[in-house]
């Protein structure tokens, strides 16, 4: 269930959310994520984290890992490549946006991005783009380990 949660919010924000708040003129989009990150954070730590204990609980107990050949290397690499954007998501992704979203909030009459705060949209960017990659293809690598 958590790792449902974490690919599908990786997915739905990267993909469908973040593109479309970049479009929003500057005060719509101050608006939007203030109000909106602080509770998607709280979400996406739980997600995260009950992901991450999950798997560690199940690789721990053999059973993630007990296949062996194509079906058990394809579930390694996803498990890999999940943990990957795991630590991309709780190192580099959150701690940058709520950076941003604290920087944008410290000035109301501030129009548009400071050179510094495109610098981080431009890290949020890069590394939400990272963590979908990552994302797809750990799905794409556990989805093809069942047909084996």
């Amino acid at each position: 269930m958590f790792g449902a949660l974490f690919f599908g919010a990786v997915i739905v924000l990267n993909a469908a959310v973040a593109p479309l708040v970049i479009t929003l003129p500057f005060g719509a989009m101050r608006e939007f994520i203030t109000k909106f990150w602080a509770r998607m954070a709280r979400l996406l730590h739980t997600a995260i984290g009950g992901t991450a204990l999950f798997g560690i609980l199940l690789y721990i107990a053999g059973d993630f890992h007990s296949e062996g050949g194509v079906n058990g290397m394809l579930l390694d690499t996803g498990a890999l490549l999940g943990l990957l954007a795991i630590i991309i998501g709780e190192g580099l992704q959150i701690p940058t946006i709520s950076k941003l979203v604290k920087s944008v909030n410290q000035d109301p009459t501030q129009q548009s991005f400071t050179p510094d705060q495109q610098r981080l949209l431009n890290r949020v960017k890069v590394n939400g783009l990272i963590g979908l990659i990552l994302v797809a293809l750990a799905v794409v690598c556990m989805i093809a380990s069942a047909s084996y």
